[in-house]
């Protein structure tokens, strides 16, 4: 049976789920993001910052599905 020390106290752990070990592929780690300097024509950055808040992530949203379909090819 496992044990572990809560404040100070010896306790028993928790039955842990047999789906535990899916976890990461349920919740997958999101990649680390980078900060980049990009241009685009004055039209398109108009419509994404007519978006509002957020409109970075509605790019790289765009990009990543683009990436997704096998793009460049």
């Amino acid at each position: 049976m496992l044990h572990m020390i809560v404040h100070g106290r010896k306790m028993e752990a928790l039955h842990v789920p047999d789906a535990w070990h899916i976890l990461p592929e349920i919740y997958p780690q999101k990649p680390r993001k980078v900060k980049i300097t990009l241009t685009l024509e004055e039209p398109v950055a108009k419509f994404y910052r007519a978006n509002g808040r957020g409109y970075q992530a509605l790019i790289n949203d765009v990009l990543n599905l683009r990436r997704s379909c096998g793009w460049p090819r």
